[in-house]
């Protein structure tokens, strides 16, 4: 059965790091990998990962009109694994194939379960007044 695994954490919380040691796991039991990033993200250069302790390893670039099912299907139906980084930069489009994807390669009469795990930056809470939020709470009616 497939699954999906959605980890996120502030900046160097070791998101990317978490995703070549998954690579390197499923890799170790003779499992392959896909390994995706966001094509917006430049940072190590398009089609990589890397970790701010200098580890990286290529992966394949989504960029806003990648269509995330075809491209998964093209490099390999029998992955036991897609690693996603930075994935708060995927369009919403993306999203949804990804869910097809799921669905599509985990069909009967594949050999075993696919898993993807999605790692993307956690967006910072504002911190809102005191004050402010007491105001709020007193204005809230039950219906």
């Amino acid at each position: 059965m497939a699954q999906l695994f959605f980890r996120y954490g502030a900046m160097n919380s070791g998101k990317t790091i978490e995703i070549l040691k998954v690579a390197h796991n499923y890799e170790e039991q003779n499992k392959s990998v896909i390994i995706m990033t966001s094509g917006v993200d430049t940072r190590a250069g398009i089609g990589h990962v890397k970790s701010r302790i200098g580890l990286s390893r290529d992966a394949t670039p989504i960029f806003d009109d990648t269509n995330v099912l075809e491209t998964v299907k093209a490099l390999n139906t029998d992955a036991a694994c897609v690693l996603i980084d930075e994935a708060q930069f995927l369009q919403k489009h993306h999203v949804l194939e990804l869910a097809l994807s799921l669905i599509h390669i985990s069909e009967p009469t594949r050999r075993r379960g696919i898993s993807y795990a999605v790692f993307c930056l956690k967006k910072k809470k504002i911190k809102q007044k005191k004050k402010k939020q007491n105001s709020q709470c007193n204005n809230v009616t039950n219906i």
